[in-house]
């Protein structure tokens, strides 16, 4: 094992993953997250419901809460990324309900503070490297999270096959050789902690069989909801 810190993905990166390597699935894929799909009936999405898609991509799960009548803003770096959003909400009939901001996350964010019933973080918190980022990143969910508000989250796990093959760098990191995007792999017993200041309600893994680059992997993803601590 390398002891060392990878570094962490650009805006430049993540626009070439989404317009050239097309390495990860989800880049691609335009059904919700499985994560999202599992708990959707635990997190009551309904129309006037505020959700905040963090790293929305091409925009899948921003449509599946908006077609359940949720205000939805979808946040993403890439300019690739949110044009690909734009475009297929327009398709899908909800484009007055997802608003698209092609921004950083840690810029001000177009909805205020504490206004947020559900905020989605599927695959996002993987990517930051240093503790540093990943306290801002945290800090800044619980300002947008309303008192009684929940993040969903799907985070990768060490036993996920594709991963699992890569070679380790400290502290469960790798980089992905088909994008050269680093992702941090979590073990069951560091998903509890992974959102410092929330408390965990709901932790399922998820198993499946999905293609990467034309070859079929065992799949391993912890799914989970935070809240506020009580």
């Amino acid at each position: 094992m390398r002891h060392e810190i990878p570094r962490e993905a650009t805006r430049s990166d993540w626009d070439r993953e989404y317009s050239r390597f097309r390495a990860i699935p989800s880049t691609v894929r335009h059904a919700p997250s499985r994560a999202f799909t599992l708990y959707s009936n635990l997190i009551d999405l309904k129309p006037g419901r505020v959700v905040l898609d963090l790293g929305c991509g091409n925009g899948r799960n921003a449509i599946f809460a908006a077609e359940h009548g949720c205000e939805v803003y979808a946040i993403d770096f890439s300019p690739i990324a949110t044009s690909e959003c734009e475009e297929r909400a327009r398709g899908a009939g909800v484009s007055e309900r997802v608003h698209v901001y092609n921004q950083s996350f840690f810029d001000d964010l177009p909805m205020g503070e504490s206004s947020c019933d559900l905020i989605l973080d599927f695959y996002i918190s993987c990517h930051f490297m240093s503790p540093a980022t990943r306290e801002r990143y945290v800090l800044m969910m619980t300002r947008q999270l309303k008192p009684t508000g929940k993040v969903v989250s799907a985070l990768l796990s060490n036993e996920d096959e594709y991963y699992r093959q890569l070679p380790p760098l400290s502290d469960g990191k790798v980089v992905d050789p088909a994008n050269y995007i680093a992702k941090k792999l979590f073990d069951e017993a560091e998903v509890p902690h992974a959102y410092e200041g929330l408390e965990v309600q709901h932790l399922e893994v998820i198993e499946f069989e999905d293609v990467v680059l034309g070859k079929h992997y065992q799949r391993s993803v912890f799914a989970s909801i935070f809240a506020n601590r009580s």
